[in-house]
């Protein structure tokens, strides 16, 4: 049962997990499906035997996200190598981050689905891939790989499969 006044959840909660800043930071599959291995058995427990007890949901720390836009969904090549990455990530798979890439029709805006920082530097400007593997300088001279794209009307595909059809090189650059 969801009570709401105004846009903050104020239902009770009936079961709960505290995270460790890991797992706040770092989150996986592997752990969400521990922690409903964990929490689902109490919860249909106490379900069971009617000793659940809704509880108020603490109010401390919270606070409205503002409405993602457009631009905050564009990679900006020029921010370091790990801001990025988790930009990337946290925008995945919906809405998406995304940048601008000329594949030789003009520009075309590119969803990144999935990336890694790797351990590569540069000197060469934000935005340039590295090599033929579609690692992208950022603004600190690390990279990061990008594993995932989505051409516009096009499905997710793997970097391999998305370089067999592209016409990218090393020196080129991502906007």
């Amino acid at each position: 049962d969801v009570d709401r006044e105004g846009a903050v959840d104020l239902g009770h909660a009936l079961v709960e997990h505290d995270f460790s800043p890991a797992e706040a930071l770092f989150p996986g599959l592997e752990h969400e499906d521990d922690f409903a291995a964990e929490l689902a058995p109490r919860a249909l427990a106490g379900l069971a035997d009617g000793s659940l007890e809704p509880m108020p949901q603490s109010e401390d720390g919270m606070t409205y996200a503002a409405k993602l836009t457009t631009e905050d969904q564009r990679i900006h090549w020029s921010r370091p190598a790990a801001e990025v990455d988790c930009q990337i990530r946290g925008l995945s798979p919906a809405p998406g981050a995304w940048c601008e890439a000329d594949l030789g029709q003009g520009l075309v805006r590119l969803k990144i689905l999935l990336s890694e920082r790797i351990d590569q530097t540069s000197v060469a400007p934000p935005g340039s891939l590295m090599d033929d593997q579609l690692a992208i300088v950022c603004g600190d001279g690390r990279a990061v790989r990008l594993l995932k794209l989505q051409k516009p009307g096009g499905k997710p595909l793997d970097t391999r499969d998305f370089l067999a059809g592209t016409h990218l090189a090393t020196g080129d650059r991502l906007r």
